[in-house]
């Protein structure tokens, strides 16, 4: 009887365990040929009465290899493209009947895949035709489906790997990050400089001689350590941004310096565009970019401050006021409401607006009639509110 090894005879080895990665979504590789004369198949005609063979139709999205007039690399687009998810079981029908002598029957196979398109060679007994057909067509020697992807991940400002996950969990034949990646970097980022340059040209030919504008600047961080913004002018007469200007911090002296910085270089483009026109700029309490307007380009620019932004930093100092005197709490809206009705009644006019303003300190104490000339007494009927007492 053979000896039969015990555990103590046996040493125990452990085999140093590794945690298994998550693959990386890569592009999936070209798919083995697949025979579709395997699969069975049914007669269209019996199965749906209204399927009809339109052999020249077919013909017409093909791309025959007899005919060497066709360019291969310049076949299609991406303007107007439709894209339909078809089932491979349903694809594999139309290729049931040959195209050119329709007997059933013929044999087809896949012979490879791009990304989202898929290459599949028919061949008929019948006949002895071969027909090559390419599910989508080409744009510049790339399937146009895959550039429809690219694009439009990127103008949904989407990520391209949970995007293209989605594909794969699904089931879809998709491109892969990397080539998401090639198609940005080769065609996506230039037709966008392209349009952006075409629109821009066209905005600033259709501004007029005097310019209502808008401005602000946007950073990636808040707070004084931002290392890249962006200048922004808007045109409030046709609502189209018309500027938009990138600053990286160590172009100036400062993060806080920016936004001066891009303002500049945005009005330096209308500037080249218009150098005659007239200006009527609108931006935040900037302080640099008051500054360097009333000193610079008073000439030029006439300067107005955002109303929301002035009402935005009342309110703060209202609300610190408020925890002290609760009074003032319950006229916050009121004098924020007034502020509003300042800079909207006044036609532009600065004295009138800031003798309106002036006005509320009397308001709020029940006084209603005010010695500047300019608005000498309240324009509401009387009214009943908690009023503050003057003397206090």
């Amino acid at each position: 009887m053979p000896d039969v090894p015990t555990v103590a005879q046996t040493p125990a080895t452990s085999t140093p365990f590794k945690p298994v990665k998550r693959p990386r979504l890569e592009e999936e590789p070209e798919d083995d040929p697949v025979e579709l004369d395997t699969i069975p198949f049914i007669d269209c005609e019996d199965a749906d009465p209204l399927w009809n063979l339109n052999t020249s139709d077919i013909l017409e999205a093909s791309i025959d290899d007899d005919d060497d007039d066709i360019d291969e690399e310049n076949t299609g687009s991406l303007s107007d493209s439709k894209l339909f998810a078809v089932e491979k079981g349903q694809l594999v029908l139309l290729f049931n009947r040959c195209h050119q002598c329709g007997l059933l029957g013929a044999s087809a196979v896949i012979t490879s895949t791009e990304g989202c398109q898929v290459r599949i060679e028919q061949s008929c007994l019948g006949c002895e035709s071969k027909w090559i057909w390419k599910g989508q067509s080409l744009v510049g020697g790339y399937p146009a489906g895959n550039l429809a992807l690219s694009t439009a991940i990127l103008s949904a400002g989407a990520l391209p790997g949970k995007t293209l996950r989605v594909l794969k969990f699904w089931g879809m034949q998709a491109i892969s990050p990397a080539t998401f990646f090639t198609h940005q970097r080769r065609f996506l980022h230039q037709a966008v400089r392209n349009v952006w340059n075409e629109e821009q040209e066209r905005v600033l030919g259709a501004m007029q001689t005097t310019a209502i504008l808008s401005g602000d600047a946007r950073c990636d961080s808040m707070g004084h350590c931002a290392k890249y913004g962006s200048y922004s002018l808007h045109d409030t007469i046709h609502n189209k941004i018309i500027c938009t200007e990138l600053v990286q911090s160590n172009e100036v002296k400062s993060s806080n310096a920016m936004e001066l910085h891009g303002l500049k270089k945005a009005l330096s483009v209308i500037e080249e565009a218009k150098p005659d026109a007239q200006i009527v700029l609108t931006t935040d309490g900037h302080k640099s970019v008051a500054k360097w307007l009333r000193e610079e380009k008073a000439d030029k620019v006439k300067h107005h401050l955002d109303i929301w932004h002035v009402s935005k930093g009342l309110w703060k100092k209202l609300s610190g006021l408020a925890k002290k005197f609760p009074l003032v709490a319950k006229w916050m809206k009121g004098i924020r409401r007034h502020l509003y009705w300042c800079a909207q009644s006044s036609n532009g006019d600065p004295e009138l607006m800031v003798a309106k303003w002036k006005s509320v300190a009397n308001h709020i104490a029940n006084i209603h009639v005010h010695e500047d000339k300019r608005f000498p007494e309240c324009c509401h009927g009387k009214i009943y509110r908690e009023w503050f007492d003057p003397g206090r």
